[in-house]
């Protein structure tokens, strides 16, 4: 379910929520102004399905927006850069970074300036 959320943006998601209740609202004036029986159930029911849609699409966006507010990315533009096991310059080096490498920020010790 995550893997379908995150396939769309968030505006995407909010404009497909548009669009469900633009048709469900066709939906149900099309229910209410029908005479035959058949087309009124068929349009009862889909009044319901656009309306269940219209509360996954907002769901989606509210969630895909969070995610990205909440994602701390950052790239790194010097050569390279020494990572080590302890945040302090006498740590021993673990690995090296090359520059364009993207990473994700998931804790912060003080300001993140360069040594």
């Amino acid at each position: 379910m995550t893997n379908t959320i995150g396939s769309l943006t968030s505006n995407l998601w909010a404009w497909l929520s548009i669009g469900f209740i633009i048709a469900g609202v066709l939906c149900f004036l099309g229910y209410y102004f029908s005479g035959t029986t058949s087309r009124k159930r068929l349009l009862f029911v889909g009044t319901f399905v656009l309306l269940a849609l219209t509360l996954f699409s907002f769901t989606a966006a509210y969630m895909t927006y969070t995610d990205a507010q909440n994602e701390r990315l950052a790239i790194v533009f010097s050569d390279s850069m020494e990572v080590r096991e302890a945040p302090k310059k006498t740590g021993t080096i673990a690995f090296e970074l090359h520059a364009g490498t993207k990473l994700e920020i998931i804790d912060q010790d003080g300001d993140l300036g360069s040594y």
